[in-house]
């Protein structure tokens, strides 16, 4: 399990009649995804990506790593998005990644998060 400081954040904000994509993480009716840059950890990055979705269901989490990085995503329902992106942009802001990815969440001290 690792946990992180959020150090940067990156967002985008979509209709939901559109598919998202990127290197790590597909979403149908894509809402929006907040992206979460932490620090690195045992020399490779750290990123949590919250995805919001009108599908139903949402798909589960998940969780890779290689020598490199490390990425957990979560996906909630587009109604979410707002609450998240606020707790995001909090300096408090860390996240938990890692396996079992049921376990990636965000929250606003390190400690609540072990």
């Amino acid at each position: 399990m690792l946990i992180s400081k959020v150090k940067a954040v990156r967002v985008i904000h979509l209709t939901g009649e559109t598919e998202y994509q990127d290197e790590t993480y597909q979403l149908s009716r894509t809402i929006g995804v907040i992206e979460l840059t932490g620090s690195r950890q045992e020399g490779r990055g750290a990123t949590l990506k919250v995805g919001f979705t009108d599908e139903v269901p949402t798909p589960g989490p998940t969780f890779v790593a290689d020598e490199h990085e490390a990425v957990g995503t979560i996906t909630l329902p587009g109604i979410q998005f707002a609450a998240y992106l606020a707790l995001a942009q909090t300096p408090a802001a860390h996240f938990r990644i890692g396996d079992p990815a049921e376990q990636n969440a965000l929250g606003l001290e390190a400690t609540i998060l072990r």
